[in-house]
């Protein structure tokens, strides 16, 4: 690798990010697989993105079950680390084309154990082939074919948010971001489904709502208690999130308040899932801010 060692990174950078669901383990497990490349790689190698992909799912899947081990204390629902524009690697039209780095497809993954979620990522979001995953991880093909289906049946029942496809699902989720900087409460319960969920991260760092909220009604009940109970002013920006229309918060100060995602219904008419981050330790302020601040 030379001239294309930056296309490479990007593009394990983005598998250990779906598998791991964080900008910041993502970043360590790229320099831990780059250094290991560096230092002991075969001269023989015949193509360094299948090698590095192997190197990154085998390190991330033994993260995973550390991880794993560490969210049973964890406090309320976990989410995945937002993709914020200006502070994660990746180009803007990747993550807009690719539903595999959207937080709706995080989400769901969560549900999957460490190599489930691996042969997953792997044969759906990389297209690799039975064979080319029994060897990254050494099992059989057999094998491998098991875990997938397994992995299919425990995501079969799941509620599915789909992230923003198409030009009305954008302007949808673009107008739902602004009702939202606005506390327009009118304007969030006519884009919300029926079966709308909110999903709030704050880690037991910050306060945050440690079950699952259901429902238009009750979604909007807490959003207006929110701004009710909102003893600072907050900056309020529009951005985008995992490559869909989100909102970033942030105090005057300037240090992240939260980061504010959607998913929506399969035919892109409603807003389906809310993805609240406020835990400090996912939210990364961005190097710049493209985007004006709502109105």
């Amino acid at each position: 690798m030379t001239d294309a060692c930056g296309a490479e990174r990007l593009r394990v950078w983005a598998t250990a990010y779906r598998l791991l669901g964080s900008v910041t383990d993502a970043d360590d497990a790229v320099q831990a697989v780059l250094l290991r490349w560096l230092e002991s790689a075969p001269s023989d190698v015949e193509s360094p993105t299948a090698w590095l992909t192997t190197a990154v799912t085998r390190l991330c899947i033994d993260e995973l079950r550390s991880a794993r081990r560490k969210r049973v204390t964890y406090v309320g629902p976990w989410l995945p680390e937002p993709l914020v524009e200006g502070a994660h690697p990746l180009p803007p039209d990747l993550i807009e084309r690719d539903q595999s780095l959207s937080l709706a497809y995080l989400v769901l993954l969560e549900r999957l154990g460490p190599v489930e979620r691996a042969v997953f990522v792997l044969h759906d979001a990389l297209d690799w082939s039975h064979g080319e995953i029994a060897r990254a991880l050494d099992k059989s093909e057999a094998a491998c074919r098991q875990v997938l289906t397994r992995a299919r049946r425990r995501l079969s029942g799941a509620p599915v948010a789909t992230p923003a496809r198409d030009a009305h699902t954008i302007e949808l989720g673009r107008r739902f971001v602004k009702a939202l900087g606005r506390g327009d409460i009118p304007t969030l319960m006519e884009a919300l489904d029926a079966s709308a969920l909110l999903l709030s991260d704050g880690g037991g760092r910050v306060l945050a709502a440690l079950q699952p909220i259901r429902g238009p009604d009750r979604i909007g009940r807490l959003v207006s208690g929110l701004i009710a109970k909102r003893y600072e002013p907050l900056t309020v920006k529009e951005v985008t999130v995992n490559g869909a229309a989100g909102l970033w918060l942030e105090h005057p100060d300037g240090r992240p308040y939260a980061a504010f995602g959607l998913g929506f219904s399969e035919d892109g008419n409603r807003v389906t899932a809310i993805y609240a981050m406020l835990n400090p330790d996912k939210i990364r302020v961005p190097r710049a801010w493209p985007s004006p601040a709502v109105s």
